[in-house]
């Protein structure tokens, strides 16, 4: 675990194994934890870097905007300090948006682009999702926005436990670098301007779509057309919802695995 000295924070991430290097970018309100049912796994195969976006995690910044080509410049100082002379992106939600706009930026170095619970055109409903979970959270407390959250997330097979909320509940609360409030309002304000704006198209990138076939946040029969028009191909997921490497971590590892190697 290491830092990377940046004009506001300190962007900070991990990196672990040894082989071809992929970054991995995670989803609004989430950091480089929110990888760890695949890291152990892809890490047995490939140098895998994690950064924590501005306003996440450890490089926590204070609550001044932050653009999408704010966050584009962090990941690509990041692959330069580490002299990267080639990498595979891996983006969930968010991080697939902020992916695009890396490897439009430097195609010849992206090996491969691997979008996960994401379209290539977001929703516009996401941005009233977004926001009014930061209005739950402001006016009600942490636990009620976390249990409207997590439905949004989740498989409804991971609350078949009578006391699966509470667990994750508890889980969330007690980890140490959980976002703020007035982070989260920052970084939705950047997810806002970002689904405003087209989404690049990185033709020159190998691209591959994987859906979850029962995500509430991105529907997989929309996205998957979405993907197709632009020429990308798609993989589904079963029996998982919006963060399927936590429903399914097993079948994504594979699949991400099989993929990059491809």
């Amino acid at each position: 675990m290491t830092d990377l000295k940046r004009s506001d924070p300190s962007l900070h991430y991990t990196v672990q194994g040894a082989g071809p290097a992929v970054v991995l970018l995670p989803g609004l309100l989430s950091d480089s934890a929110s990888w760890g049912p695949l890291v152990p796994q892809l890490a047995n195969h490939h140098h895998v870097i994690c950064p924590d976006p501005r306003h996440t995690g450890r490089s926590q910044a204070d609550s001044s905007p932050v653009t999408i080509d704010t966050l584009c410049a962090d990941i690509i100082a990041l692959v330069d300090r580490l002299a990267l002379p080639s990498f595979s992106l891996v983006g969930h939600s968010f991080g697939a948006i902020l992916a695009h706009h890396v490897a439009e930026r430097m195609p010849e170095r992206v090996t491969h682009l691997l979008c996960m619970a994401a379209a290539p055109s977001p929703d516009t409903r996401l941005a009233i999702i977004f926001q009014t979970l930061v209005e739950v959270r402001a006016t009600a407390g942490d636990d009620l926005w976390l249990h409207a959250l997590f439905p949004w997330l989740f498989h409804r097979e991971a609350f078949a436990a009578p006391d699966a909320l509470a667990a994750m509940t508890e889980a969330s609360r007690a980890y140490p670098y959980a976002q703020s409030l007035p982070a989260m309002r920052a970084q939705i304000a950047t997810f806002q301007t970002a689904i405003d704006q087209p989404t690049p198209n990185p033709t020159a990138v190998a691209t591959t779509a994987i859906l979850a076939e029962d995500d509430a946040l991105i529907p997989a029969i929309p996205a998957e057309a979405a993907w197709r028009a632009r020429n990308v191909p798609v993989h589904r997921i079963a029996q998982a919802g919006h963060a399927l490497h936590w429903d399914q971590p097993e079948a994504t590892a594979a699949l991400v695995l099989r993929l990059l190697a491809g």
